[in-house]
């Protein structure tokens, strides 16, 4: 138990065995919730849990008996911001937990759940750790809050480095180590240093990365971009409204319409384009071989709003940038605004005040900024993009933009900042990360330089420029000048070196960008233009040229220090407003897809089971319920459509299916109530909770339904007969006069297109041209038997043959051994006829080599299937292989010992290699088959 020794260590040698694993479950579903397009690899997982152990020790160190004692302590010890939501959250998993155990097992409370096992937690928790008799389960309750919180804090941050590295999209223990490093409130809360890190992937070019790379790039960058925007509106302006609390309403709305303009409006365009590449991302990555799905289609995303000129609420924002700059700085100088600003503003965050005054009015230039941006990327794609449709898309939007790029030419002439000026502009830089070797170089021109690579620390440089430095607090002595280099981890302090020596720099101080703190001073007769940052026992008082100039510091160093702060400011703002607009659906007596899931009823689930995509494993359930899961709106599950359009057809018939999605489809508009109904139409105002509701909901679930037609398209078009595509096209013909689905209607119109072209001819071209034949002794046709024809050929064709049968056998066939029914012939074609045709060879080898005249004959008869059967395998036929070696290893062939007797050594060799393969439940066979690269065609009979 606890101990005036030190907290208790739940992973210790003893205690491993009793508590290893027991969060496993909880961080996978907390990861799914945070990061519900990411996966999290089993190495991760583990670091974890290990972390979140450490915070309960911690928790339990203070021996709590009560919820409150739990929550005091949490207040006292955590970051101010951090303890406040991880208290808040902890308070609403506790009134969930009571109102589930009141309401009895399988109910669901309003507020949020908890993931964490509490009734398996709380007995070893109470008797072995914190030695009571006794204990409140909202204690343990409360406390697995708090280290939930925490568990999905550092999961979000994590998934949010791996997005914005463009790597994988899993994190990796080592993503979740590079997350801690880079945040302040993680690396104080856990009392450790920034640890080196060893980062294999950087940030490139995009001139160096392949087209998929990019798209994803260029996804990254929006919902960045998209982020920015909601900070802008969510924290800031509410913040000045908060200011305008004494001002009358319309002088209040009046300020802040002058002060963000238009922000709004380009928030939702920014929103939708974001929606729309994630549509297509989606689509890209379900839609398996066929020809429009090599790339990601991304031109018709811009080319649709550039020729609608949405893209012209960027004009709009220009035009009023300079006004609200200039009413932003009036605003926040009025006195009675400067004394909120600096009781107010540090209970939101810490550097907050700073962030108001130095962020914001650079946060503000961002749309200019990136607007920029879409002209130079839709112009790049023009030239890059392989698909031609996408090129064709990409020159229309640039064509589009160009009226609006000569508009905002003028109008930003002198916004823009200078050449070599972009890094500090923004709250967030957005660019090519800078390379090993870019940090290595830079490195080898700092000396001393004696503590751990650049290079295993940082994976940015941002900036760099001259700032005149005080040491200490007196200002009697000359101030130097410094040199700085600004990383994403590290603040270099350096010395010019005297020209000719080979090292340019000296180094005088360097400080940790997340242990640094950062403050504002006020001009006075010592110097002007000054802030200071202060590390541990270090304080730097540093001094800009100009005010022009330290707003720019002043605005990357506030950036830098809060940005983990913003991220959970952010985060925690977005799930209040959901609180306060929860997601409404359809009333289930109006649309049978939204029924509540109660388990065992009328779904099932596989019991701590997680598929590869990080989602839970079905296991049965309702019609309505599989097609709902089929396409959720949480979340896309790739596995579970293939699996399902492979085994549907046991328990539904296509038609009935068809009809269901297009059901899925029509989704009826949630009830309301007659107040509400009232006061939107007296008042005008929109709606929250159906703004929430169709981005929410409608969007992704007729994505969705789309992408689940698309992919039974083209890999199951059989179930198409003729009144089914009549059906289908019908429906897509709908959906033409809707923007957003009116480009995935065509292309699945198109597969229905080249699926009718392929029922006429359906040749498949092979990337290599044909071999010549191999004639052995005859050339004439009616000459050609075992005998004549060259062993080679007599392989080729044979494999060519059965790679044909092997490509028509469709995946339903396969299910619930079809082949065995009474409509076999009807359900199971394609495999009866390979069945008949591999019993046909066996037979036929068996015949020919026991209807021999004599044991010469035999002996070469058998010697030349032996050879086929060899070159079989070199042709990875392993199902010509199993025909041939079959026979020769049946009763009337294998007793046959003298014909065997005297057989080459190569093909002996050759024989035993084949009945290796075939031993032990074709074990070896099995391992061959997934090391061997295609094509082949696999034994049939192993899949019967």
């Amino acid at each position: 138990m606890t101990t005036a020794n030190g907290p208790y260590q739940f992973l210790s040698e003893e205690n491993a065995p009793k508590w290893r694993d027991m969060f496993t479950d909880a961080i996978h579903r907390v990861a799914r919730e945070v990061q519900p397009s990411l996966l999290v690899d089993q190495d991760a997982v583990r670091f974890v849990e290990e972390l979140l152990y450490k915070i309960l020790a911690i928790l339990c160190a203070m021996r709590p008996r009560t919820v409150q004692d739990v929550e005091d302590y949490v207040t006292k010890t955590f970051d101010p911001q951090v303890g406040k939501w991880a208290n808040k959250e902890a308070r609403e998993v506790v009134e969930s937990y009571v109102a589930s155990k009141q309401r009895g097992r399988g109910s669901h409370a309003q507020s949020k759940p908890l993931n964490m096992p509490v009734d398996r937690v709380h007995p070893p928790l109470c008797r072995d750790v914190l030695g009571y008799r006794t204990m409140e389960p909202t204690v343990t309750c409360y406390m697995l809050g708090i280290v939930e919180y925490m568990g999905a804090d550092i999961l979000k941050l994590a998934g949010n480095y791996v997005r914005n590295s463009r790597q994988a999209a899993v994190i990796s223990s080592e993503a979740v180590r590079v997350a801690m490093n880079a945040d302040k409130v993680l690396l104080d809360f856990f009392d450790q240093d920034a640890q080196p890190l060893r980062i294999e992937e950087k940030w490139t070019d995009r001139a160096h990365m392949s087209y998929d790379e990019l798209v994803k790039d260029v996804l990254a960058d929006e919902a960045q971009y998209t982020r920015d925007l909601a900070l802008i509106l969510k924290v800031f302006q509410k913040f000045l409204e908060e200011c305008c609390d004494t001002v009358a309403k319309d002088e209040k709305d009046e300020i802040m319409e002058d002060i963000f303009g238009n922000v709004q409006s380009v928030e939702n365009m920014a929103t939708q384009l974001l929606g729309s590449i994630e549509d297509s991302l989606e689509m890209f990555g379900e839609s398996g071989d066929s020809e429009d799905s090599k790339v990601p289609l991304i031109g018709a995303c811009f080319a649709e709003p550039a020729l609608d000129w949405e893209f012209s609420v960027y004009e709009s924002f220009a035009e009023g940038y300079r006004q609200a700059q200039d009413r932003l700085q009036e605003f926040l100088s009025r006195p009675e605004v400067v004394a909120y600003v600096k009781t107010s503003a540090n209970s939101v965050c810490t550097n907050f005040k700073e962030a108001v005054y130095y962020v914001l009015p650079k946060l503000l230039l961002e749309p200019i900024l990136h607007c920029f941006q879409y002209f130079d990327l839709t112009e790049y794609f023009c030239k890059t993009s392989p698909d031609t449709s996408d090129r064709t898309c990409f020159s229309e939007a640039h064509t589009a933009l160009i009226a609006l790029k000569g508009s905002m030419d003028k109008l930003c002439r002198d916004i823009l900042p200078k050449p070599g000026h972009e890094q500090v502009i923004g709250y967030r830089r957005r660019g090519p990360r800078a390379t090993i070797e870019q940090l290595n170089e830079l490195q080898r021109s700092i000396e001393p330089w004696d503590d751990t690579d650049i290079a295993a620390m940082c994976s940015e440089i941002l900036h760099e420029g001259d700032l005149n430095v005080h040491r200490g607090k007196g200002f009697n002595k000359t101030p130097t000048e410094r040199h700085i280099f600004v990383l994403d981890s590290l603040l270099i302090f350096c010395k010019a070196n005297a020209g000719g020596r080979k090292i340019e720099f000296r180094l005088k101080e360097k400080f940790n960008v997340r242990r640094m703190d950062l403050n504002d001073l006020e001009d006075c007769e010592e110097y002007r233009n000054a802030f200071e940052v202060v590390d541990n026992q270090k304080r730097l008082v540093l001094v800009a040229k100009t005010e022009a100039d330290k707003r720019e510091w002043m605005a990357l160093l506030t950036g830098l220090t809060t940005k983990g702060t913003f991220d959970r400011l952010l985060d925690s703002t977005i799930r209040d407003e959901q609180r306060r607009v929860p997601l409404r659906l359809p009333n289930p007596s109006d649309y049978n897809f939204a029924a509540e899931d109660v388990e065992g009823v009328n779904i099932m689930f596989e019991d701590g089971a997680i598929s590869t995509t990080g989602v839970p494993l079905v296991k049965g359930g309702t019609l309505h319920k599989l097609v709902e899961r089929l396409t959720y709106h949480k979340f896309a599950d790739p596995g579970f459509v293939r699996i399902f359009l492979t085994t549907y057809r046991s328990f539904c018939d296509p038609p009935r299916f068809l009809s269901l999605l297009v059901e899925r489809f029509r989704i009826p508009t949630p009830p309301t109530t007659k107040e509400e109904e009232e006061e939107f139409l007296l008042g005008g105002k929109s709606r929250p909770w159906m703004r929430r509701f169709r981005t929410e909901y409608v969007q992704p679930v007729q994505l969705r339904v789309m992408n689940v037609l698309r992919h039974w398209v083209e890999h199951h078009s059989y179930d198409f007969d003729e009144d089914m595509e009549a059906t289908l096209r019908e429906f897509l013909n709908e959906l033409h006069g809707k923007p957003r689905m009116r480009k995935w209607s065509e292309s699945i119109e198109r597969l229905l297109d080249r699926r009718g072209q392929a029922n006429i001819q359906q040749p498949h071209v092979f990337d290599v041209e044909p071999m010549p034949l191999e004639y052995h002794i005859a050339r004439e046709p009616n000459e050609l038997n075992i005998y004549t024809l060259h062993p080679v050929e007599m392989a080729r064709q044979l494999t060519l043959m059965e790679s044909e049968m092997y490509r028509a056998v469709r995946p339903s066939e396969l299910v619930g051994s079809k082949w065995t029914c009474d409509d076999k012939e009807t359900l199971s074609p394609n495999v009866l006829r390979f069945i008949r045709h591999s019993t046909n060879i066996t037979s036929w080898v068996n015949c020919t080599i026991v209807e021999t005249e004599n044991m010469d004959e035999r002996r070469v008869v058998a010697q030349r299937f032996i050879e086929i059967m060899a070159t079989l395998m070199e042709m990875n036929n392993f199902n010509g292989m199993i025909e041939i070696l079959s026979a020769l290893n049946s009763s009337a062939v294998h007793r046959l010992d003298y014909t065997f007797m005297e057989l080459p050594r190569r093909l002996e060799q050759a024989k035993a290699s084949a009945n290796e393969l075939a031993a032990n439940h074709m074990k070896k066979y099995k391992e061959k088959l997934k090391a061997i690269n295609p094509p082949c065609v696999p034994f049939m009979g192993d899949y019967l």
